[in-house]
């Protein structure tokens, strides 16, 4: 199937380590391009949703933008499986954010709170970190350096498995550009 790019609203772009493009769109569901974007099939009618590719073992995970659900493709998209749901018994938030730590293999995922699995999502456990932000949008850590978690609250850093996070936001403008 040939994508016109000039009518899908992509939202997210992720590529795996086998270098296929994933990406994920607002209405229209999520499409697979094994020759970097020169065709593109789709994979997923689900939409709105927010795209992670794991860089070690090549599995992408998808996280609905309207629901706490999360989903994987062990098989480059050809199948997905739900996994189970990262939510408070009061709450049903949108995931907002997915992150595999590279060295601890830890599965993060955001909604209106931070959580972790260490079973690739069969199970989650709350983060429980003062964060001043609802909206959690990007992660980034190294086996050395600790976590990093970006949101609307700025960015916020834990240097091991603690769960103690400091804001890290010296030198950052809050004022809009």
């Amino acid at each position: 199937m040939r994508v016109n790019t000039n009518k899908i609203d992509a939202k997210r772009l992720v590529v795996t380590p086998a270098g296929h493009l994933f990406m994920a769109t607002r209405d229209s569901g999520v499409f697979r391009s094994l020759d970097y974007g020169g065709t593109w099939t789709k994979v997923s009618a689900y939409t709105n949703h927010i795209l992670y590719a794991d860089m070690v073992n090549g599995d992408v995970y998808l996280g609905n933008g309207f629901s706490p659900y999360v989903y994987r493709s062990t098989d480059d998209g050809n199948s997905w499986v739900e996994l189970a749901q990262p939510k408070t018994p009061t709450t049903s938030w949108p995931v907002t954010m997915i992150y595999r730590h590279p060295a601890t293999r830890t599965l993060f995922v955001a909604t209106d709170v931070l959580w972790e699995s260490h079973d690739a999502g069969a199970s989650w456990q709350r983060v429980f970190a003062p964060f001043p932000t609802k909206w959690k949008s990007s992660m980034a850590a190294s086996g050395t350096t600790g976590a990093l978690l970006g949101g609307t609250g700025g960015i916020h850093f834990c240097p091991d498995s603690s769960n103690v996070w400091q804001t890290r936001n010296t030198g950052l403008c809050a004022v809009p550009i």
